[in-house]
């Protein structure tokens, strides 16, 4: 689901590794085992982490549990780093647990206060388009999954919201062009960027 993403980068000169898991049946210590060994594996002596919704999570998890020896800068898209009001409805219902899987308990977890790093930018959503608004009525503004609110820290080093819904993120040529900026000078650009 991340290879157009990963398409835009590589033309933009970065060298792409995917990170895949089972987010349905594994647990957080057997993602993060695995990502650590993958990590571990790569020739580059610098890893940028870039993290799709729950894959955010995932990577700020990682680099708290992981010295982050080989990682450079984050990038965090759609990715409720400040708790998810959607997962944590989900619990509640059997429908939430039998499309989420074990993803929930990952989401549903304390929010994540602070991070061993200190680049690590953020892209929020707020075009309010999917079919969560069927099991559950989101603060606004959101992405249809995840609200803007949930995906700030005060340890983001910037903050980005752009009108994108949360299943387009990832195919987003302003995401990708954003991404690739943060990565290269840790910032985002000028025309959406706020402390």
């Amino acid at each position: 689901m991340m290879k157009l993403l990963h398409r835009r980068l590589a033309k933009r000169g970065y060298q792409v590794y995917s990170f895949g898991y089972a987010s349905l049946k594994c647990g957080l210590d057997e993602i993060l085992a695995t990502l650590d060994r993958q990590i571990q594996s790569l020739p580059e002596a610098i890893i940028h982490l870039v993290g799709y919704s729950l894959g955010g999570i995932i990577a700020c998890r990682y680099v708290n549990r992981n010295p982050p020896l080989k990682i450079g800068r984050i990038v965090l898209i759609a990715s409720p780093i400040a708790g998810a009001t959607l997962a944590q409805s989900s619990l509640k219902r059997l429908i939430g647990r039998l499309l989420m899987g074990r993803s929930l308990d990952i989401l549903a977890q304390p929010q994540i206060r602070a991070i061993n790093i200190r680049e690590t930018g953020a892209i929020a959503g707020d075009w309010s388009l999917g079919l969560s608004r069927l099991l559950i009525s989101l603060p606004q503004p959101n992405d249809g999954v995840v609200t803007v609110a949930e995906t700030q820290a005060p340890w983001l080093k910037q903050h980005i919201v752009l009108p994108i819904p949360h299943f387009l993120a990832f195919i987003s040529g302003a995401v990708a062009d954003e991404v690739a900026q943060f990565l290269q000078s840790g910032r985002f650009s000028s025309r959406f960027a706020s402390e």
